[in-house]
């Protein structure tokens, strides 16, 4: 329903179910490190960007799950349930730790044949499964809410507990 006050939006219900959606918030160690250190290569910036643009979108994608980069280094991840954000997670953690990775994009790896970047950790917070959530989603995409809070302060534990390693925290 469109609402008065704001013609670019309107109210779908006063409030909705969602039991079943969860929330990933993942964080790649060493990104704006690796980025600084490579200020003057901008092809390796490039394919760790794309990386983080195709490939993390492809994999999520198998695993039944959404992703979204948010800013940085920064990735969302949104699915109907905790198992399929988990695999997602997995596989993210799997692919950004093995040197043999395999790139979408066939044209950057004849630009770079051979190149490998270093293995990165990541860091994640799963949060869901709430009867009733308050859940935001602007007509850019963002989301907010307190699922995607939750999800923070998890994935920053996760990052204080275990800086050098992969760790997933739950709710």
């Amino acid at each position: 329903l469109q609402d008065g006050k704001f013609p670019f939006g309107g109210t779908l219900k006063r409030s909705m179910s969602i039991p079943e959606i969860y929330m990933g918030l993942l964080d790649i160690h060493g990104y704006t490190k690796f980025c600084y250190d490579q200020k003057r290569n901008m092809s390796m910036i490039d394919l760790l960007d794309r990386m983080i643009y195709n490939d993390v979108k492809s994999i999520s994608s198998m695993a039944g799950v959404l992703s979204r980069r948010a800013r940085g280094d920064e990735i969302l991840l949104l699915g109907g349930s905790a198992c399929d954000v988990v695999k997602a997670c997995l596989k993210i953690m799997e692919y950004f730790n093995s040197q043999g990775r395999s790139f979408s994009d066939t044209v950057l790896r004849k630009k770079l044949p051979g190149t490998v970047l270093p293995k990165f950790k990541i860091s994640a917070g799963i949060a869901g499964g709430q009867k009733f959530t308050p859940l935001v989603i602007t007509r850019d995409g963002d989301i907010s809410g307190d699922i995607v809070n939750t999800a923070a302060r998890l994935q920053a534990k996760a990052n204080k507990t275990s800086p050098h390693d992969n760790r997933i925290m739950i709710t």
